[in-house]
């Protein structure tokens, strides 16, 4: 998967969550943080974006892709998508 692909992908995907959610719906860019800077967005959707994606690129369990590895900090999609790219290439 491309880098471009990717951060659509997760650009897509949190707006599905947002939307089947019910929650407002922003403009998502590359610098957005989906985890405390998407309304209502929590490390629980964090998860599900991650099964989400998963089931789209068939990755494997990849668990939280919305988090540093060590917990710590909540990543950009841009970020997120690097992740993705770098999975997806392994």
């Amino acid at each position: 998967m491309t880098y471009i692909e990717a951060v659509e992908l997760v650009k897509q995907t949190v707006l599905e969550i947002q939307k089947v959610s019910g929650r407002e719906i922003i403009r998502i860019q590359e610098q957005t943080v989906p985890i405390g800077g998407v309304p209502g967005f929590d490390s629980l959707n964090g998860v599900e974006l991650a099964a989400m994606v998963d089931d789209a690129a068939g990755i494997g369990d990849i668990g939280n892709l919305c988090a540093s590895q060590d917990g710590e900090r909540a990543l950009s999609v841009k970020e997120i998508a690097e992740r993705i790219v770098e999975l997806t290439s392994e």
